[in-house]
């Protein structure tokens, strides 16, 4: 049984714009969520490092529970999309997904907007219900990300045509690293110079100029046929995991991606200790090798469509995690700073592919009534591979000591670059998993002249 098929009705719209190699530069509803969500982006990385900041150094400043605080933050923030996240799916393939998103803007904008409250009263009000206020609006606006991230997935879906899928996957990801990369460095300076309140203000601004820009897209009606339906909660919701489960496209994704960021949680919660264990360099570094491996997330998401035109998606997808946990391996094993950096920037490069190819992939694989639902079920994924990743990386890296050694065939190890390797070989596993399983009915881009890309989805059985 072939898979069904995410309708892209690109061009029914007055700004849709012709299809082709040119399609995006005329396609003004695409530019225009494309812009929504860079400005939104800005403001979400403003106020994610400035929340981090803002509870460690300010709120539980010298308090031996501070970092417990920042921890609280980030629980805030993962809960809904876990809880949350699958059941939200139902409800963005049920409502209007236009007005979804409009919604949810607004609705974020405001509970920053009460947020600014805090810093404004806080004379007036006890540390713990400044915490409380700072942990509700984190979990609220994560909430409300969970009926608007499906839903404008699904949009995109809607106004760009097939063929320009890959590009415009790859524009977004694109400016996403970037601003992963300039965003940051904002927060500190709007922080300690001219306070907290700033960066709140920057995000509810950026959540409204997002809402302008949806306000003024025309979105075709066909980006939710079953709006307004209303069947069994439970059956919807178990649809959308079946779906996945009878799709071998979708089946291998979730598994590889679940064993993929396993590997990458171990690698980001272990990253600061590699800088001063085995590089024996400050940690400040951290910036730098961060800094370079968004630089290459930047070049690989930029190449992606061309090499998803030669490859094929579903190849590209396989091999580019290959070819990041072969190289993580190498930044395993390095003990140069500079060495460190310019590994860093190449793996960068195949990861930008993986996650830019990845949106595309989904939407040639999942019916545009199932969008919400299948899009909800798997980033849930994501935050309990991460998080259990990291939480198991910490205790091995605690338990193993500072002095930990061995050796195996003339290599010297020590315990965050053997666990580092170890996460290596995972993301290695997850990249192999990908290439056998996706071999059959490989899909290339729309115009590529792959001749393997003749035939249809893989067979689902």
């Amino acid at each position: 049984m072939a898979p069904e098929r995410a309708s892209a009705p690109a061009g029914q719209g007055a700004d849709a714009g012709p299809r082709g190699a040119s399609g995006l530069c005329a396609n003004r509803n695409w530019q225009k969520l494309w812009l929504g969500q860079t400005v939104s982006q800005v403001g979400d990385y403003v106020f994610d490092v400035t929340v981090l900041l803002w509870v460690g150094t300010v709120l539980a400043k010298g308090r031996p529970w501070a970092p417990a605080a920042v921890s609280g933050v980030m629980l805030a923030a993962a809960v809904p999309t876990v809880l949350v996240g699958p059941l939200a799916g139902v409800f963005a393939d049920r409502w209007n997904r236009k007005r979804t998103m409009m919604s949810a803007d607004l609705i974020r904008a405001g509970v920053i907007g009460l947020l600014l409250l805090v810093p404004l009263c806080a004379s007036a009000m006890p540390l713990w219900a400044q915490l409380a206020a700072v942990y509700t609006a984190v979990a609220g606006t994560s909430v409300v990300a969970q009926f608007f991230n499906p839903s404008r997935f699904a949009t995109i879906g809607a106004v760009v045509a097939e063929e320009d899928r890959a590009r415009a996957f790859s524009l977004s990801s694109a400016s996403a690293n970037t601003v992963s990369v300039i965003g940051p460095p904002l927060a500190a300076p709007l922080l300690f110079t001219v306070g907290e309140q700033w960066a709140l203000l920057v995000n509810a601004v950026s959540f409204l100029l997002s809402y302008l820009c949806i306000r003024f897209t025309d979105i075709p009606a066909a980006t939710a046929d079953h709006n307004g339906r209303r069947g069994d909660f439970r059956a919807e919701l178990a649809e959308g995991w079946s779906f996945i489960r009878r799709n071998n496209v979708l089946a291998t994704v979730a598994v590889t991606v679940f064993l993929y960021l396993f590997g990458v949680g171990a690698v980001n919660v272990l990253e600061v200790f590699f800088v001063s264990e085995n590089l024996r360099t400050d940690p400040s570094w951290l910036g730098t090798l961060n800094g370079a491996l968004g630089a290459g997330m930047i070049v690989g998401a930029l190449l992606m469509a061309q090499a998803a035109r030669r490859l094929g998606e579903r190849r590209l997808f396989g091999w580019g995690i290959l070819a990041t946990a072969l190289l993580l391996f190498v930044y395993a094993r390095s003990t140069s700073l500079l060495f460190s950096i310019g590994v860093l920037g190449l793996v960068g490069i195949p990861l930008g592919m993986v996650n830019a190819v990845l949106g595309p992939m989904l939407l040639n694989e999942i019916p545009n009534r199932l969008l919400g639902r299948v899009n909800s079920a798997l980033n849930p994924l994501v935050y309990v591979a991460s998080v259990s990743s990291m939480s198991l990386a910490g205790i091995v890296a605690s338990d193993l000591g500072p002095d930990f050694a061995w050796s195996f065939a003339g290599l010297h190890f020590h315990r965050i670059d053997t666990i580092m390797t170890v996460s290596s070989f995972l993301m290695a596993l997850a990249g192999a998993v990908a290439i056998l399983r996706l071999r059959t009915g490989l899909r290339a881009a729309p115009g590529s002249e792959d001749p393997t890309a003749a035939g249809a989805g893989p067979d689902d059985a």
